[in-house]
């Protein structure tokens, strides 16, 4: 068996002695197949995002199918605990002039930091402001204001933080635990390619086979953030609060390609 492994760009921690058994063992394979008379080609693309520091890595394994080559596609999603969300909004002022309406942006400015840094927020970023001009030759200046809080902050920050004059609310996402992520894309990784593994193994039990031998995995999307509807910031109030726990926790997913040789 001949393995080879690339790495682009360079993982910062030092690279795994045996990528391939490591692969394996996500896969659900206690060790190599082994190669005797037959030879297999397997072809597994790790995108970036997939492995822990967003390293992306590639191994082959070369083997060859001398039975039935068949093709299906495994799917796994996770939702995992809320631990943070991520805001934007778009901060305007309009004035007649320019200098008026970049002195009104940030006053609104003000107000709005003001408001975030009571709710503790964290990685708070102001966009540089720009100008143009708009209806009735009229300067309008605006910016974008981003930052993550903890998910009892959201009511606040729709109704108290998106009320306020100039701000307009984009969709919020949820975020999960970074810590976890590795785990995560481990355990989507193999559910995904067990759901394929399955399906193979129904098709070969219907064609009287009984081995079957994993070829070729193909990754096809990786875990995505779960983008959440942000209430607009003109909306008339409601009469309950409104809820983080209500816009749905963050979900993984994850779709592979996988080729098998049944015998």
């Amino acid at each position: 068996m001949h393995c080879s492994a690339s790495q682009q760009p360079p993982l910062p921690d030092p690279p795994s002695p045996q990528p391939s058994l490591r692969l394996l063992a996500w896969l659900g394979l206690r060790r190599p197949l082994a190669t005797t008379a037959t030879s297999i080609a397997v072809t597994v693309a790790v995108a970036a995002g997939l492995l822990p520091l967003q390293a992306q890595a590639q191994v082959q394994l070369q083997l060859h199918c001398g039975g039935t080559l068949v093709e299906a596609r495994g799917s796994a999603q996770r939702q995992r605990p809320m631990a943070k969300l991520a805001f934007s909004l778009a901060l305007e002022a309009e004035a007649a002039r320019s200098a008026e309406a970049l002195a009104t942006l940030q006053l609104r400015l003000d107000a709005v930091r003001r408001q975030l840094q009571a709710l503790a927020v964290e990685e708070l970023r102001v966009s540089g402001p720009s100008t143009w001009t708009g209806r009735n030759s009229r300067i309008t200046a605006s910016l974008q204001v981003s930052g993550k809080l903890e998910p009892r902050h959201y009511p606040t920050l729709v109704r108290e933080v998106g009320g306020l004059a100039g701000v307009r609310l984009a969709p919020v996402t949820s975020q999960a635990d970074p810590a976890e992520d590795r785990a995560s894309a481990q355990a989507l990784l193999q559910a995904a390619y067990q759901d394929a593994l399955r399906q193979a193994k129904q098709l070969a039990a219907v064609m009287g086979l009984r081995q079957v031998r994993p070829l070729q995995v193909q990754l096809e999307a990786m875990p995505q953030p779960y983008l959440l509807k942000s209430a607009a910031a003109d909306a008339a109030p409601a009469a309950q609060p409104f809820n983080a726990d209500e816009l749905g926790p963050p979900t993984d997913r994850l779709s592979l390609q996988a080729s098998f040789c049944l015998q």
